[in-house]
């Protein structure tokens, strides 16, 4: 059984690579800015002074461990970015990995029989095989900054690992230290980490107690009473950023507090959608989504609440039925449920890099519990031309990444009034050197504070050092 794991992290590693490697040495591109413009992160000596500094004294100060992932990068490669995506694809592999073994130490029973264990050995196979090539998680991998995605995934399913192991051991105090340990790490990488607590809620809730209130003793209650209580430490570490969020941020997105959360159901489902047809013509590094101003406007608002609220519903009443699938989107829900409150962007595809991942295993586990005993080569046939199908789009997607013109270009081919796209494709060219490009593009900038960003001072900027 090791032998076979090793197996299956080796084959993981060169698939990834071989998908990922044409964007290897793409340039760094838009938010990368807080990487290639921070001094904080430049150290040219392994010291402990050197390596605080980096973690702790920069704008993302609860996000230490992948500043000090980019410290360590830059020490090592400094501004080559081939490194710093071999990194991303590193971890990236660890990942599918994790997923791989999450399932079977999730959904393995002593009592199963050699046949309900083969085909849990294949769902998770290729759930965790699926997940790595799809091209909804190429922004999450190419993108450097978003190694902040990838650590808080990495530490979260650590996490999440390392409670399931304690419930079932001998050895339970050091897996459950180690649990908590690995959350405080997801938290540093990314404030989503917190949803860690919410998921091992779940997962006591819907496997250990079945769905059922009355399997909960009054000391299991407190022990929850606790884990909540967990959550307010980072929401008070954070309240600062939580209150700008809040009172100002959002101004500057171009939407009321009310048009976002009614937007966010679209946003959602729109996201439901990109795992589902994943093409590169569909995905992109934003999104240009229009905002809902009431119900009825537009007209697929209504659609999208009663389509996200009849799933939520659905997977509550289906706890006891039909636990895979109850845990799978309620699991959804308990991880992007930060970036859907937070009066943030409406949509990026790396948001869904944590949460599809159950979302893929009960569409594989449907399939290999419905048709593998019959057909086994025709299953196995099937999920492999997805898996190759997803490998190429990936590749294609990668092309993209290229530099600052080809992405912003990618961008404007699928939103051409999009004015930060615009913008950005003025600054893309202004940075090769190509003024009368850059002109040719801000010109066409019509509205200086976009739907999505104010760009006003940036644009004042470099539209007079053109000039």
């Amino acid at each position: 059984m090791k032998n076979n794991k090793i197996i299956i992290f080796v084959l993981f590693a060169i698939v990834a690579f071989a998908i990922y490697y044409n964007s290897l040495n793409s340039e760094f591109v838009f938010d990368d800015i807080v990487i290639t413009e921070n001094t904080d992160l430049m150290i040219n000596n392994f010291s402990l002074s050197d390596l605080r500094k980096a973690a702790f004294f920069n704008s993302d100060k609860l996000r230490s461990v992948p500043y000090l992932s980019f410290a360590l990068n830059y020490y090592f490669s400094k501004m080559n970015p081939a490194p710093y995506r071999v990194v991303n694809i590193i971890i990236h592999i660890i990942n599918a990995f994790l997923i791989y073994i999450i399932i079977l130490k999730l959904f393995s029973s002593d009592s199963d029989d050699d046949e309900t264990r083969k085909r849990l050995t294949v769902s998770a196979f290729f759930t965790a095989l699926l997940w790595l090539v799809t091209p909804l998680n190429s922004m999450a991998v190419i993108y450097i900054v978003q190694r902040m995605t990838l650590l808080m995934t990495l530490f979260f399913l650590l996490s999440f690992l390392a409670y399931i192991i304690a419930r079932k051991s001998a050895k339970a105090p050091l897996w459950f230290l180690l649990s908590f340990v690995f959350f405080v790490l997801s938290f540093m990488s990314k404030e989503n980490g917190i949803t860690v607590i919410l998921v091992i809620a779940l997962y006591e809730f819907i496997f250990n107690k079945k769905g059922n209130l009355k399997n909960i003793t009054k000391t299991e209650l407190l022990v929850l009473l606790a884990f909540f209580i967990m959550l307010l430490v980072p929401v008070i570490i954070s309240r600062e950023t939580i209150y700008f969020n809040f009172t100002k941020e959002y101004k500057y997105w171009g939407f009321t507090l009310s048009e976002r959360y009614l937007t966010q159901f679209r946003a959602l489902a729109f996201g439901m959608s990109l795992l589902l047809l994943p093409l590169p013509q569909r995905l992109s590094i934003t999104h240009d989504i229009v905002i809902s101003k009431s119900l009825f406007s537009p007209i697929t608002t209504l659609p999208a609440i009663f389509l996200m609220t009849a799933l939520f519903v659905f997977s509550l009443m289906r706890m006891k039925k039909n636990p895979y699938f109850s845990f799978a989107m309620l699991f959804f829900f308990a991880t992007i449920s930060v970036e859907a409150i937070v009066p943030i962007e409406l949509f990026y595809e790396h948001r869904m890099y944590l949460p599809e991942i159950f979302l893929i295993f009960s569409g594989v586990d449907f399939v290999t519990n419905k048709y593998y005993d019959e057909c086994e080569k025709s299953v196995v046939s099937a999920l492999l031309i997805i898996v190759i199908l997803f490998g190429f789009l990936t590749g294609v997607r990668g092309e993209a990444w290229t530099n600052g013109v080809t992405l912003w270009g990618d961008i404007l081919s699928k939103y051409p009034q999009d004015n930060r796209a615009l913008y950005n494709m003025g600054l893309a060219y202004f940075k090769k050197g190509d003024n009368k490009k850059a002109l040719e593009y801000y010109e066409k900038v019509q509205v200086i504070k976009t739907k999505t960003v104010n760009i006003t001072a940036f644009y004042n900027k470099y539209h007079a050092s053109l000039s």
